[in-house]
């Protein structure tokens, strides 16, 4: 009889950028994220019921929705509530591993017409 050992899924590299635009200054934040549910998914390989799982369209559709609402201060800040909101949603859950990787952005040295730095990305 066959054992299951590890049930985990999840979606790779979710792309992420989000330009936070003040009165005087454009701040952009680039940030890539995997995602990895481990739980109780024995029912999806047992009996076909896949009712409980979150597809991987859903998670990355998920990131971008909570980005829209966050801060976005630290990407740690933003890890710990994505899951949060996964864990609290999804009771199959076990576990949430979140990778995210923070893509630094430089500003080009370039002047408005006044000498003045541009305040945009």
């Amino acid at each position: 009889m066959a054992v299951l050992s590890n049930n985990s899924y999840g979606k790779s590299s979710v792309r992420l950028v989000k330009v936070v635009r003040t009165a005087d200054r454009h701040e952009l934040k680039d940030i890539i994220v995997d995602i990895q549910f481990t739980g109780a998914f024995d029912k999806v390989y047992l009996d076909g019921d896949n009712r409980n799982v979150l597809p991987t369209d859903t998670m990355k559709n998920t990131v971008y929705a909570l980005a829209k609402k966050h801060p976005l201060r630290t990407v740690e800040e933003f890890g710990l509530a994505l899951a949060e909101h996964f864990i609290r949603n999804n009771p199959d859950l076990s576990k949430v591993t979140l990778d995210l990787i923070e893509n630094m952005w430089n500003r080009i040295p370039v002047s408005s017409a006044s000498g003045a730095p541009s305040p945009h990305p």
